[in-house]
């Protein structure tokens, strides 16, 4: 809920467009303007197309980035360079609208250029609160709260009461975060309090409304988050009567869903239920689509609480699809999340168990994806520091030269002072290289630590100095997959929460395994695990690691075994399968990266693991052949492998005495 409300903070607010209110896309301002553009002169267009970007941004996002772009293009051409700042403001809200910070950051930064070479304060002071509040978007509260503070004090110069409002709203906004990722600290959500209650009196003294209810709105959420729910209500209905009477429908979905879900909160179902619906008729209306699917998911919560579980579904589908439709990854993960504890209500636990595995995919993804920017950011600002430094060398190198000038033109104790004080600023130069290369350092540790938790260490590495890691092949190599038999039984009985946190013991012990025995994890497929010896650094010692690796896990899932008889619960026995021969490694994907193994050999060893045995360490011929002088083997003949005919399997007994 915190964010959907920074959300409107974000787009009503903070932004120099204050994004207005539309009811549907048949605005009668939006012809009158269409209208105006066949006859006004060119600086006039500007401004006209900046007011259709503003009208259409609630409801056509491609519409208003058109708008804004033509505008930007036109003040170029006509050098309206206040046309110009206007226009790259718009595209830099329309990007913190569609949550691109980096692109937004670049387009408030280029408006700000232009607005201090104008000198038009107004515009500095709206540029300055866009970028704080895009550093508070990035947690970065050091660098937010030092550019609103600029913001603030340049607005309280030109007396800007409307932007003095916004500033005092984004530094509410910008605590509400920080208390957000400081586990719901109540000291500094009632400093966000502080902030907005201080705007809610500016905006109460210019009549400004619709900022009025935001603010309420907000300050609702927070109480909702500190568990005052009663005062989070009395916040709620204040902006529910601000926005009937000013008839702001879309605002007012937001409105029905926030009260919804805290009557939620406090197991008054019946009102909680009479808001949501209310929501969905709001929602359908006015198209406000991102609340629409958070009231269908309301809805589902109830009725799952209910244990009406058909009703529950047919909402939380409805849900999904308009979260989908929006690319609302969060919603989708909850959904997903609240779908496959109902169907495994239901007893239906193979589809509970991939709605669950799904939502943790995708969770996963948003992580790597956030880390993925992270990593880029680190690189980008480790480039910077080595930029600086460059730079702080080049100066003292010259200074240097205006020593040796200054001594071979002048004497006595005026030279000594000169010289003196060159020494000084070498000094000061050296210290300052000093803290940028440390900081570079740190800079470099953090990238590496994300880049190596995706990738093998020698891949790692490749990809940082070569921008890119080649396929590689790899003549011996040797595969291992697990799977567990008796899931289905074991999982019968146990929430999909439960399912992942025992899937997760077992695969993290798998992990510390492999780790010991020099192997490589691939992935996990469900409830499959696969690993890899012998890459990326070629060895001919790989088929006897992954044995060894593959006697501690079944040694383990024995442990584990006992210990669930011993409790009296189910649990999960392992096929293991290994194969030896050719593959081939890369690296696969863009936005995700993923280090991955191909070939006949991986096949075969998936094989392995189908045809094995529980508790035993199941091995083709070709892994056999490389390591029967070391290990006790068993031959079984030939077994029959789907869609690889008859292969000669052996079970590992152990090793050899010698």
């Amino acid at each position: 809920m915190i964010n959907f409300f920074l959300y409107c903070v974000l787009a009503c607010i903070t932004t120099s467009l204050c994004f207005a209110q539309l009811e549907n896309k048949s605005d009668p301002r939006i012809d009158s303007l269409k209208r105006l553009l066949q006859k006004d002169n060119d600086t006039s267009r500007v401004s006209t197309l900046n007011e259709l970007c503003r009208l259409h941004a609630r409801n056509d996002l491609k519409l208003a980035f058109q708008c804004a772009e033509e505008a930007l293009v036109l003040a170029k051409n006509n050098k309206f360079k206040k046309g110009e700042a206007q226009s790259l403001t718009a595209l830099g809200s329309l990007n913190l609208m569609t949550n691109d910070l980096d692109e937004a950051f670049e387009y408030h930064v280029e408006a700000l250029k232009i607005h201090e070479d104008i000198n038009d304060k107004k515009g500095i002071g709206v540029s300055l609160s866009n970028i704080g509040t895009i550093y508070q978007q990035k947690s970065n509260f050091s660098a937010a709260m030092e550019t609103l503070l600029k913001a603030l004090k340049i607005r309280e110069e030109i007396k800007d009461e409307q932007g003095i409002l916004t500033t005092l709203n984004s530094f509410g906004a910008m605590y509400m975060r920080q208390a957000d990722e400081k586990s719901h600290d109540k000291t500094i959500y009632y400093k966000a309090i502080e902030y907005f209650e201080k705007a809610l009196v500016l905006a109460r003294k210019l009549g400004k409304r619709q900022n009025e209810a935001i603010l309420r709105n907000n300050i609702g959420s927070i109480y909702e988050q500190t568990n005052e729910y009663e005062k989070a209500i009395e916040y709620y209905l204040k902006a529910v009567k601000i926005r009937e009477a000013i008839n702001d429908d879309f605002q007012l979905t937001s409105s029905f869903h926030s009260l919804g879900d805290v009557y939620l909160k406090m197991d008054s179902i019946k009102i909680a239920f009479d808001y949501y619906k209310k929501g969905l008729i709001m929602g359908e209306k006015t198209q406000n689509r991102l609340v629409l699917a958070q009231c269908y998911y309301g809805l589902a919560k109830i009725y799952e609480k209910r244990k009406e579980y058909e009703p529950c579904l047919q909402n939380a589908e409805e849900g999904l699809a308009i979260s989908y439709n929006v690319e609302n990854k969060r919603g989708i993960i909850d959904i997903k999340n609240l779908l496959a504890r109902v169907y495994a209500l239901k007893g239906d636990f193979a589809h509970a168990y991939k709605l669950k595995d799904e939502a943790v995919s995708l969770k996963d993804s948003v992580f790597n994806a956030e880390n993925s920017k992270i990593l880029t950011n680190a690189h980008a600002a480790a480039d910077k520091e080595r930029a600086n430094a460059e730079k702080e060398r080049k100066e003292k190198e010259q200074q240097v030269k205006n020593v040796r000038q200054a001594t071979s033109n002048y004497l006595g104790l005026g030279v000594i002072v000169f010289i003196a004080g060159v020494a000084f600023l070498l000094f000061r130069g050296q210290q300052r290289e000093k803290k940028y290369s440390t900081e570079i350092a740190l800079e470099k540790e953090q990238s590496d630590k994300l880049l190596r938790n995706i990738l093998p260490d020698e891949v790692a590495d490749e990809l940082k100095t070569q921008g890119k890691a080649k396929a590689r092949h790899y003549g011996m190599a040797s595969v291992l997959f697990t799977d567990f038999q008796g899931f289905t039984a074991r999982t019968a009985t146990m929430t999909p929460e439960q399912v992942i946190e025992e899937l997760n013991a077992c695969f993290s012990e798998f992990d510390r395994i492999i780790d010991k025995h020099n192997l490589e994890k691939i992935k996990t497929i469900g409830d499959a695990y696969m690993c890899a010896g012998g890459l990326p650094v070629p060895n001919t010692t790989n088929p006897a690691d992954i044995i060894r690796a593959g006697l501690e896990i079944q040694a383990y899932m024995r442990q584990y075994k006992e210990e669930c008889i011993a409790r009296g619960e189910a649990y999960f026995q392992c096929r293991l399968g290994i194969n030896t021969g050719e593959v081939v490694a890369g690296v696969v994907g863009t936005k995700k990266f993923a280090y991955d193994i191909w070939g006949d050999t991986v096949n075969t060893a998936s094989r392995a693991e189908s045809g094995g045995i529980v508790d035993m360490v199941n091995i083709t011929e070709a892994t056999y052949l490389l390591v029967k002088d070391v290990f006790e083997c068993e031959y079984r003949g030939e077994i029959e492998a789907k869609g690889k005919g008859k292969i000669g399997m052996y079970l590992v007994l152990g090793e050899k005495k010698s």
